[in-house]
C-alpha cells in the first residue's frame, strides 16, 4: 500500500477514533501492519508506565515516527497472521499494550484495550483477530 501525502495529511489531522477506524480498515484490506525496528522493536511508555508496542497501518506513517528516540529505526511489516498468532499473545503475556497509530504531538491508541479501571479488555486484540482472512485449505 502506498499512501499519498494528501491522504496522510487528512488522516493525521483526524481525531484518534477516526485514525483507529482507518487503521482497522487498512490492515483488514492489506493483511499487514507496520512497526519500527532496529535491533528490536520500537516501544513507548503510557502515562501509567505500561509498555506500549507501536503499530501503524502503512510504512509511511511508521517512517514519520522514526525520529528522536527512534532515529535510525526502519519500518518493518508484520503480517496480520503473525500479529494475531504470535505477537499479541506474547504482548499479553508480557503485559505490553498494542499502541495503535501513534503520531508525534498527538495521542494515538496508547491505551488501546484499556478499561476505565486500569485493566486491559483485549478489545483491540479481539478486533484484530477478527480481521484475519479465513484460512484456505
Amino acid at each position: 500500500m502506498k499512501v499519498s501525502p494528501r491522504q496522510m495529511e487528512a488522516i493525521l489531522a483526524s481525531p484518534g477514533v477516526e485514525r483507529f477506524e482507518h487503521f482497522i480498515k487498512v490492515i483488514a484490506d492489506w493483511q499487514e501492519l507496520w512497526g519500527l525496528y532496529q535491533d528490536g522493536w520500537a516501544l513507548s511508555v503510557a502515562d501509567d508506565g505500561t509498555t506500549v508496542f507501536l503499530l501503524w497501518p502503512a510504512k509511511e506513517y511508521a517512517q514519520l515516527c522514526a525520529l528522536n528516540e527512534w532515529k535510525g529505526f526502519e519500518p518493518r511489516a508484520i503480517t496480520l497472521i503473525d500479529l494475531t498468532d504470535v505477537l499479541l499473545p506474547k504482548l499479553k503475556l508480557e503485559g505490553v499494550l498494542p499502541g495503535v497509530f501513534f503520531y508525534p504531538g498527538q495521542q494515538g491508541g496508547y491505551a488501546a484495550g484499556r478499561r476505565a479501571d486500569g485493566g486491559t479488555s483485549g478489545r483491540v486484540a479481539k478486533i484484530l483477530i477478527r480481521l484475519r482472512a479465513p484460512q484456505v485449505r
